[in-house]
Formats: C-alpha cells, sequence, structure tokens
C-alpha cells in the first residue's frame, strides 16, 4: 500500500478528529524538509484554525530553519491556539545562533499587556530555554503582573505541547511539577493545574508509558464523584490495570453528572476487556461484595 503524499498529509490537518491531525502530524515530520515549503503555505492560508496550528506543530517538530519566517508573524495571529502554536515553533530557535528575532518577537509578547494571558505566558516559557539567568530581568518586570501569574497553567500546556518527543523521566518530572504547583495554587486557579495534568497523562498515555499512573489513580480516589478532565480517562482507558477498578467504581458510585457517570463505565470496562478479567478475579469478586458493580448498574 503506498504512503500518503504530502498534500493528502496536509489534508488530513483539517481533520475533526485529534488523532488524525496528531498522525498526520508524526508521518509529515518523517517527509521533514521536503514537506515545509507546503505546511508553511498551509499555515499562512484561511484553513481552520485547529488545522494551520497543527501544520505550526509539525513545522516546529522537523526544525527547519524556514520555520522560524513563516512563524513570527503568525505569533500574532487572532486566533489563540495559531498564535501558541507560532509561539511554540519560533521558540524552538532562540538558541539558535541567527535566533535573536524569535527573542525579541517573544519578548515583545511577554511584556504587551494588551495580548492574551495566555499568550504572554507562553512567550515565557519560550524565552526559558534562554536559562534563568538570562531572562531573570524579564521575570523580574513580570513579577507583578497578576494576569501573566494567573497564565502560568497556560504557560505549562504548551510546554507540554512542545514535550511530544521528551524522554519519559522528563515527562514525570512535569507530572509532578504540575501536582506540585497544583498543590500550592490559590483555589480558583487550582482547576487550571487539573486539566492541565490531564493533558500530561493524555501525552503520557499516548507514548503508552504507565509510568505516572498511579497519579491517576490517586487523583481519581480524590475526586470522589467529581467530574475530572478527560485526559485521566483517557490513560486509564488506555493504560490502566486491574489496580483502578476499585477507585473507578467508588467515583462511579458516588457521581452525580450522568456523563461523568458514563465515561467512568466506558473506563472500566475498557480495562476490564483490555485484560480479559472475569467475574472470578479477585478485584471484581471484590467489588460485588461491597455493591460496586459497574455492569449492574448499567443495566438498571
Amino acid at each position: 500500500m503506498p504512503s500518503p503524499s504530502t498534500a493528502s498529509l496536509i489534508s488530513q490537518l483539517s481533520s475533526d478528529r485529534a488523532v488524525v491531525r496528531e498522525s498526520a502530524i508524526a508521518r509529515l515530520t518523517i517527509v521533514g524538509a521536503r514537506a515545509v515549503d507546503r505546511l508553511v503555505a498551509f499555515a499562512r492560508s484561511n484553513a481552520p484554525a485547529s488545522a494551520r496550528a497543527a501544520a505550526l506543530t509539525a513545522l516546529e517538530r522537523i526544525g527547519d530553519r524556514r520555520t522560524l519566517a513563516a512563524a513570527l508573524p503568525l505569533t500574532m495571529d487572532p486566533d489563540v491556539d495559531v498564535a501558541l502554536a507560532a509561539i511554540a515553533a519560533a521558540g524552538a530557535f532562540v538558541r539558535d545562533p541567527n535566533g535573536v528575532t524569535a527573542i525579541d518577537r517573544l519578548t515583545a509578547l511577554a511584556v504587551d499587556r494588551a495580548r492574551p494571558a495566555s499568550i504572554r505566558a507562553a512567550a515565557v516559557a519560550a524565552l526559558q530555554a534562554l536559562g534563568p539567568s538570562t531572562i531573570k530581568p524579564l521575570v523580574d518586570t513580570l513579577a507583578d503582573d497578576p494576569a501573566l501569574k494567573f497564565a502560568e497553567p497556560a504557560a505549562m500546556r504548551t510546554r507540554i505541547a512542545a514535550s511530544t518527543k521528551a524522554s519519559l523521566p522528563a515527562l514525570l518530572k512535569i507530572v509532578e511539577e504540575i501536582r506540585e504547583r497544583e498543590r500550592d495554587a490559590p483555589h480558583e486557579e487550582q482547576a487550571a493545574w487539573l486539566e492541565v495534568r490531564g493533558e500530561a497523562h493524555a501525552l503520557l498515555a499516548r507514548r503508552g508509558s504507565t509510568i505516572a499512573l498511579y497519579d491517576v489513580r490517586e487523583t481519581i480516589e480524590q475526586a470522589k464523584g467529581r467530574p475530572l478532565p478527560a485526559g485521566f480517562l483517557a490513560a486509564a482507558s488506555a493504560l490502566g490495570d486491574a489496580t483502578l477498578l476499585e477507585p473507578i467504581a467508588e467515583a462511579f458510585a458516588a457521581a452525580k453528572d450522568v456523563y461523568w457517570k458514563k465515561s467512568l463505565a466506558d473506563t472500566f470496562t475498557a480495562i476490564v476487556k483490555r485484560h480479559r478479567l472475569t467475574g472470578r478475579h479477585a478485584v471484581m469478586k471484590k467489588l460485588r461484595a461491597k455493591g460496586l458493580g459497574i455492569g449492574e448498574s448499567r443495566r438498571e
């Protein structure tokens, strides 16, 4: 079966399905420099914002120097997702010998209080590659900016998006850092940090890693029926084992939100099927004894 053409892969960036877009990005990254000119043209086109952002992500991963000239104007794009993807693409060049234009643009974005806080936070995050001592004057300048501080989860989201090729220990470190920042954040910021932590788990799930599955389990246990961001159940569905079944069943029993209840039940079923667990399994017996059989609840 012949491989899809570059044009076909770029057309897939317009898919409504994130998994199709991510697959196309991965294959375009393999195509490499030969795809750059078409990706640049697509990123500058009138295509949907999600597709243009995906094109910029592919350009970032390819790492061709033509990306910088294309990304810099798009950091000012009116669509936030496109601008964030352009910032990540430009940020890949801040340590390049010719990266002064990237540094200048990102610094200007970081201090421009007319720009959305998420854009400014992403610019600061990209500049962090220069090292703490280099960006200290900028950080000091922004220290009294509450809007930027509140946008720190957005900066972490950009960091996660740029970490698709990072080592698994590095990704685990990101999860643990998010946990700490979520714990120490004001109450009104904790939900944003929780959502970002879910995205980190979704990335680990795409990498097929169970390295942080303990955190998924603990988070479901602590939620006590409260809906969680989708990334947690995505990781549980893809990688979870029998140890997750009891927390999921308890969350199901406590849940009030109908959609969350269904999502928990679907995740439970996915784990059971993947591991071929029968009613004779110790965990399944324990759940029946506690009256936590999700299968029975769903039939009622």
